[in-house]
């Protein structure tokens, strides 16, 4: 089973596809997301979102000011 990512900037689209997992940096600390994650909205503080795509198992890392993140049914949505 699969997440699909999508990750958003002013800049425009910097990831979109499936991925194995998803890292980001929260106001209270780093937290991962992996397929079926209850779903929920956080803060993102300045760091490194680490994206797994479904076909590597070498992660991308994208840098990130600060954002948010929203999960819904294997669903990931990061605006940043």
């Amino acid at each position: 089973m699969t997440l699909y990512v999508e990750i958003l900037s002013p800049e425009g689209v910097l990831f979109k596809g499936k991925a194995k997992e998803v890292q980001a940096p929260g106001v209270k600390g780093l937290f991962q997301v992996l397929p079926r994650h209850a779903p929920f909205i956080a803060s993102l503080v300045p760091g490194r979102v680490r994206v797994t795509p479904a076909d590597s198992n070498e992660p991308q890392i994208f840098p990130i000011e600060e954002g948010l993140l929203r999960v819904y049914r294997n669903h990931v949505v990061i605006l940043a």
